[in-house]
């Protein structure tokens, strides 16, 4: 609760002859990315967190990101953080910093 006592990590090996409980110690990784999808006047809406920076990473549809208007279809995905660049669905790019998609209608 507070830090102390004993550290395990992942992976390790423990020898347990009484009850225990274990704290998680969180750190903040710069390792891992998320890709957040959000309709822009649809309804609906992912999050996708755990994503490992460097990896490949395929943009979903509208369909696969849960995200509905009216029957229209996502034509593209544009980064609100990056403005400059459109990503389609079933494009395949390489992670390497969060992405906030919001939809563009067809």
């Amino acid at each position: 609760m507070d830090g102390s006592g004993d550290s395990y990590y992942p992976g390790g090996t423990i020898n347990v002859t009484d009850n225990i409980t274990l704290y998680a110690q969180w750190s903040y990784s710069e390792k891992y990315c998320y890709v957040a999808y959000e309709p822009d006047e649809g309804v609906g809406g992912l999050l996708e967190s755990g994503i490992l920076k460097g990896s490949e990473y395929t943009i979903k549809s509208g369909v696969e990101a849960n995200i509905i208007n009216n029957g229209l279809a996502v034509l593209y995905w544009v980064d609100q953080f990056d403005m400059t660049q459109k990503y389609y669905p079933g494009d395949v790019i390489e992670i390497q910093n969060n992405m906030l998609l919001t939809a563009v209608w067809e």
